[in-house]
Parts: C-alpha cells; sequence; structure tokens
C-alpha cells in the first residue's frame, strides 16, 4: 500500500486535533486516464503533483488544452490545488475526464436543471441602487447584492425541512422573520458552484482552511465577489 496514516496530536492546541499523514511513493506511478472521446491511456504521474500540474502533463501528453479538461476520480471532481495523494490515488488509478468545447470551462449540466431552483425566491439586483435603507435578516446586518442577480435554490429537493422558518419569508422587506438565519455571501469558481447546488456544502471536500476549519463566507457580497472566479453562461 502507498500510504500509511499516522495520527499525531498537536500539543499546542487545547482541543485534541488529529491530523492524518500519507506516505507519498518516491517514484512515479502509473495511473490510466479515460475520456469520453478517446481511448484510455496510461501516465506516469508524481503523486505530489497537484491537479494543476497533472491537466499540465496531459495537455502536453495528449493535446487536450487545460481549461476543457474536467477531471474525476470515483466520481468527485479533482480540483487544480489539491494534490493527487489527497485523493488517494495510487498505481493503476483509472482517472476520468470530460473535455469540455473550447471556451467553456467545466459548466454544469447542474445550471440547466430547473428542479433545482425556486424561482419564488429569486430577486433582481441589477438595476438597483443604495438608497441608504438598512436591512435585517436573522437579526443581523443584511447587504444587498447591488447589480446582481439571485437565483432561489429549491433547497426542499436536496434537504426535506418539517420547518423552512430559518429561510424566512420571501418578498420584499426590511425587517427579519423570526427563526430565520442570518445572509451570507460565498465565493468560488464555476465548477464548484455546480457540485454546491447538486449537495450543499460538503466540509469533506474543502482543503485549504487558510484561517481554520470551516465554510468561509462573509456579509458583504463584495468581500465574497473578490474570492470568486467570473464566468460567462447564456441564459
Amino acid at each position: 500500500n502507498a500510504y500509511s496514516n499516522l495520527s499525531i496530536q498537536h500539543t499546542d492546541l487545547k482541543v485534541e486535533v488529529q491530523i492524518h499523514v500519507a506516505k507519498i511513493p518516491d517514484e512515479l506511478v502509473a495511473v490510466m486516464i479515460y475520456s469520453q472521446h478517446e481511448d484510455s491511456n496510461a501516465m506516469d504521474v508524481d503523486l505530489s503533483w497537484p491537479v494543476s500540474e497533472l491537466k499540465n502533463q496531459i495537455s502536453r501528453k495528449f493535446g487536450t488544452p487545460i481549461l476543457q479538461q474536467c477531471l474525476f476520480f470515483k466520481g468527485d471532481q479533482l480540483f487544480d490545488e489539491a494534490p493527487l495523494a489527497f485523493y488517494h490515488i495510487m498505481q493503476a488509478t483509472a482517472i476520468n475526464m470530460v473535455i469540455y468545447e473550447s471556451g467553456k470551462e467545466c459548466t454544469s449540466h447542474m445550471f440547466e436543471n430547473k428542479e433545482f431552483f425556486e424561482n419564488e425566491f429569486n430577486a433582481d439586483f441589477t438595476k438597483l441602487q443604495d438608497d441608504g435603507t438598512q436591512y435585517t435578516r436573522g437579526g443581523r446586518p443584511y447587504f444587498r447584492p447591488f447589480g446582481s442577480f439571485r437565483y432561489g435554490i429549491n433547497l426542499r429537493k436536496m434537504k426535506d425541512m418539517n420547518d423552512p422558518s430559518w429561510l424566512g419569508r420571501p418578498g420584499h422587506r426590511t425587517d427579519s422573520t423570526p427563526g430565520e438565519w442570518p445572509v451570507a455571501y460565498h465565493g468560488t469558481r464555476e465548477i464548484n458552484a455546480g457540485k454546491i447546488l447538486e449537495e450543499g456544502f460538503r466540509l469533506d471536500k474543502c482543503i485549504r482552511f487558510a484561517y481554520g476549519k470551516g465554510i468561509y463566507c462573509s456579509p458583504d457580497p463584495n468581500t465574497a465577489l473578490s474570492y470568486a472566479d467570473p464566468f460567462k453562461y447564456k441564459v
């Protein structure tokens, strides 16, 4: 087995933290790259490579442009910044490659699935300007995303909810409603947005945790926007 798991207790923390360490082989290992357009191809990889380097090597060897590659292992999408060892890839692993049309970056089919959206919670902020009116949601300040169009997500499809009061009452209002949560924004990439839409936030899919373990959100839409990558989508 290429991996050995170790459990380490961090002595500087007040709570016990377990860190799982993967021992990466020194030599290259052979993996199989499968695509819907071509036969399978064997490729030698270094498990310390980030996924972005694997895409670079695929582009060099097979000629597939980097921005047209979406890589999957056991149904999970491989994200550019993560090392291959993070996904427990090893000798003879099968990696699936979906090739997208030129000029598109892994546009998720989820955006085209109307069952994932709930128009009742749509809101058009594209032509609105801040007039100084203060809004609250969940008892906290609510900063509206001026210049944006909000698409409501059908959360009932993702999870059965006996009490949807945490969503608040739809429609224009300045005050909070009982039981609702504050509003926060999360900036990400197009390919991640599709997965969030399908599965919700998955802490086990996160990688970096620059400021501690969690899903990072902000009540300020402009702050979240600075962490997002823009993309074009034809409505």
